[in-house]
């Protein structure tokens, strides 16, 4: 009967993980705001009114409904981009089958937002999936090996014996571990982030990029940090500080990919 039941915990504890954590995603869409050119701001309050800031930190909470619905299952697909040990780069046709993948979920919904011929209901929830997946893309364990489904079959051990997937340690734990209210973490994060950081993150602007970039960071810190099989206080501090940059990251390149979309609509 043990045996069963570890089975079934490790069966559900593998399978209800997939984002950053809904408060990662509102740090996010916060940061963005206070990024976007007031071209940009002016555009969006037009196409949307005045709620377009509630469309950004509501986008969790509405992928979280939007999932909930039985016909919606292959959208748990868009949280990741899955790759092999020796790819070096993105394939659409490997990484991303059928167009289900974070990378796609962002650029279909650049795509819906940039044409004319689609009705504001359908920029609306573009607008929230744009938010969302692009944060998704820049989780590092997001973009794991398919062999353990971005390690979400890997399970670490914490400091009461309990048990919690890898994938489950970036996306959750790291922000249960700032204990803090996600509009404060906000403002912390806008305030570090440099003009540098600002001009770095900003060059790049290509999704599939964002996806290769937090794959290496799954190699080099998520998989690497896993090898104790311990989620523990050794864990949390070398992760920490890639976690928060990540975040930042994600944040600036949600807001420049808006600014470059409004400034280029006629």
């Amino acid at each position: 009967m043990k045996a069963v039941f570890l089975i079934i915990f490790l069966f559900f504890n593998v399978q209800c993980v997939h984002a950053f954590d809904e408060n990662g995603h509102r740090v996010i869409a916060q940061i963005a705001l206070s990024y976007l050119s007031s071209d940009a701001k002016k555009r969006l309050s037009v196409i949307f009114g005045e709620d377009y800031q509630q469309l950004f930190l509501e986008a969790p909470d509405y992928i979280a409904i939007k999932e909930q619905n039985l016909d919606s299952k292959w959208m748990k697909n868009l949280h990741y981009v899955f790759f092999n040990a020796e790819d070096e780069s993105f394939d659409p046709q490997t990484h991303c089958p059928h167009n289900q993948c974070s990378v796609a979920a962002v650029l279909e919904s650049k795509v819906v937002l940039q044409k004319a011929k689609y009705s504001t209901t359908q920029k609306r929830q573009a607008l929230r999936y744009l938010v969302y997946f692009i944060g998704d893309i820049h989780m590092p364990m997001n973009n794991g090996f398919l062999v353990d489904r971005s390690g979400n079959k890997i399970q670490l051990q914490k400091n009461d014996l309990s048990y919690v997937s890898l994938n489950w340690a970036w996306n959750k734990g790291l922000m249960i571990e700032k204990d803090q209210k996600w509009f404060a973490l906000s403002g912390q994060y806008r305030k570090s982030i440099d003009r540098e950081q600002i001009q770095l993150w900003s060059e790049q602007v290509e999704p599939a990029q964002w996806a290769i970039e937090s794959h290496l960071l799954a190699k080099d810190f998520g998989y690497r940090l896993a090898q104790n099989k311990r989620y523990d206080s050794v864990f949390i501090k070398e992760a920490m500080p890639v976690f928060d940059l990540q975040l930042k990251k994600a944040a600036i390149r949600l807001a420049t990919m808006l600014n470059q979309l409004y400034s280029a609509i006629d």
